[in-house]
């Protein structure tokens, strides 16, 4: 009987893929948006957090994925300019001193206000999205920083 001898070759199978983030689209209503801070008098910002009429806005995503979460991310740009509370506050590039602007998120689930000022250097995170779309309401306020001497003036940040 003669026998056959073969050489066993390995050979392997390799898998790749990439996992990448869920993205939705900030909705053209929420794009470039004006929140109007009102007017507040120096009078009414004699202490720290003291300030303005709250306002409200909204920044609406849509196309998001189906049965995901999402999170903003807000940045200021300015925050390095900031002194008092870094992070804690959009920094006031217009005319008026010792005013910063106060930014809330306001929880969907709990109809409730954050208890905190948002944090400028973290991330938001949102509820689910519910038909590939997001509604996310805001509150905002101008207030007096520390104990800054608050001067007249406009109140503006980007």
């Amino acid at each position: 009987m003669t026998g056959f001898a073969s050489e066993a070759t390995t050979e392997s199978v390799n898998f790749s893929g990439k996992v990448v983030p869920s993205t939705c689209t900030i909705s053209s209503d929420s794009l470039n948006q004006i929140v109007d801070l009102g007017q507040a008098q120096t009078g009414q910002m004699r202490a720290k957090g003291q300030g303005g009429k709250t306002r409200f806005f909204n920044i609406d995503l849509e196309n998001c994925p189906e049965a995901s979460l999402a999170d903003i991310t807000l940045e200021d740009t300015e925050r390095a300019r900031m002194t008092e509370d870094p992070g804690k506050f959009l920094v006031n590039v217009g005319s008026a001193r010792g005013v910063a602007i106060d930014i809330h998120y306001l929880n969907p689930e709990t109809k409730s206000d954050t208890s905190e000022t948002l944090d400028f250097s973290g991330v938001i995170p949102l509820t689910k999205v519910v038909n590939g779309k997001m509604y996310s309401k805001f509150s905002a306020k101008m207030l007096r920083i520390a104990n800054a001497t608050v001067t007249a003036g406009n109140v503006s940040s980007q």
